[in-house]
């Protein structure tokens, strides 16, 4: 008996069920499969050793029985090619747009160890050394189609339309639709003809791409996909020869780490990222800063959190706003500001910290997303003042900012709140705060 004939007969389930239950796995998914009919007879098939699953299946059978490949004994299968891609950094072109390739395949199949798998922060310290010092070669074989300077500008139109359904709706709401446009509208054009100047262009496109999708799944939970495309985008921005966009990946790889918990990894990130004082946007060298600010922070770190803030502050007044490209003017001053007050939280000091937060309040109109990370952090400056209704009134101002939003990382900052106020549970304030969370991730609004 086959070990995946074996799962089964643990269960208890007639193949009718497995079948059943691999067309609602395919359909949570958005998958296609074949009819109930054909299905029977692939399972009779994959149990009885005369075929294979292929990548999808295989994948679909994974989350079923919640099992690795390995244990229903699909190891020399296609399921589980590459459970490691994306992860590394490829200095040869070719190894870099077979690494896309698979990365997107893996991710639109649903493939358990790419979309399921955990954050990997020790490929982090090679990815950095990788993208600053390794010896990058073209070495791809380009096909007959023309690539133009027209393509690029879809592509960065259609990228603007993804950031802007991201920034209202949330990370998981497009990024599956993003995803099979990189795979289906942009990979191709990768190995396409082009100019040296449509060429740079192309590939600072597709590194913009890749980070917003990278941004997608850290907004999602999907926290494994987010690192892989974000290592994509820093390749790609080596490739356009944008030293200031590779800094600007670098600066949401440190920012990832810091939200999973990993400061001392985040702080590596952002010193690599504010090494360079010449040719990174002064608004990316300041991001470093306040990046690394955060993480000393977080580490205990005052004075080193303190003198970065400063650096952050100085190198913020340097910019020129008319001087920048538009990835570059996303971080402003109300930006600034949010990541000061969330390090002025960790180091305990609330008046400072609803200083800064009140900027990012005031300017948070039309954005729920900051709205609800403002009213979450200022009603955590409220409870380190010792202000619990303050606090449970501004928890429900973020509650109310998430309806329509599928933003995992928006519910986590509101569930830690709620973590904050334990200790005042007995109070009727934290206890119905508490019970309009509990509501919010039943409904999975949030």
């Amino acid at each position: 008996m086959t070990r995946l004939a074996q799962q089964r007969a643990a269960r208890g389930w007639k193949k009718s069920q497995l079948v059943q239950r691999l067309m609602s796995e395919a359909s949570r998914r958005g998958v296609a499969v074949a009819s109930r009919e054909s299905l029977m007879r692939m399972v009779a098939q994959w149990e009885n050793g005369h075929r294979n699953p292929d990548e999808l299946y295989g994948s679909l059978l994974c989350s079923i029985y919640d099992c690795d490949p390995v244990d229903l004994g699909l190891a020399a299968s296609a399921s589980v090619v590459g459970p490691a891609v994306g992860l590394s950094y490829e200095p040869q072109l070719g190894a870099a747009l077979t690494a896309l390739d698979g990365l997107t395949r893996l991710d639109l199949t649903g493939h358990s160890s790419v979309v399921r798998g955990g954050f990997a922060a020790e490929a982090l310290n090679a990815v950095s050394l990788d993208w600053l010092f390794a010896a990058h070669s073209d070495d791809r074989r380009p096909l007959d189609a023309q690539v133009r300077a027209e393509d690029v500008a879809e592509i960065e139109a259609t990228t603007a339309t993804f950031d802007a359904l991201d920034r209202r709706f949330g990370g998981e709401h497009s990024r599956t639709i993003a995803v099979n446009y990189l795979r289906g509208r942009v990979a191709p054009r990768l190995n396409g003809q082009y100019s040296d100047e449509v060429g740079r262009g192309l590939y600072a496109a597709t590194a913009s791409l890749c980070e917003l999708i990278g941004w997608m799944g850290y907004d999602s939970a999907k926290h494994s996909l987010a690192q892989r495309y974000f290592v994509q985008a820093l390749r790609f921005a080596r490739e356009a020869g944008d030293l200031g966009y590779g800094t600007y990946v670098l600066t949401s790889m440190s920012d990832q780490a810091l939200f999973l918990g990993r400061p001392d990894q985040a702080l590596r990130l952002a010193q690599v990222a504010g090494s360079r004082e010449s040719g990174p946007p002064p608004t990316v060298l300041a991001e470093a800063a306040v990046l690394e600010a955060r993480a000393c922070a977080e580490l205990g770190n005052r004075a080193g959190a303190s003198s970065a803030l400063l650096k952050a502050e100085k190198r913020l007044e340097r910019a020129t706003v008319n001087e920048l490209p538009a990835w570059a003017s996303r971080f402003d001053a109300t930006v600034l500001a949010s990541h000061v007050g969330t390090c002025w939280i960790s180091l305990e000091r609330p008046e400072e910290a609803r200083r800064a937060l009140s900027v990012v309040w005031e300017h948070a109109s039309g954005q729920p997303r900051r709205r609800a990370y403002a009213a979450v952090q200022l009603a955590n400056t409220a409870a380190l003042e010792g202000d619990v209704d303050e606090a449970c009134a501004l928890g429900v101002v973020a509650v109310e900012a998430t309806y329509g939003m599928t933003s995992s990382r928006a519910h986590h900052h509101i569930n830690g709140l709620v973590r904050r106020l334990k200790p005042h549970r007995d109070i009727p304030a934290v206890r119905e705060l508490s019970d309009r969370v509990r509501t919010l991730t039943t409904s999975g609004a949030a």
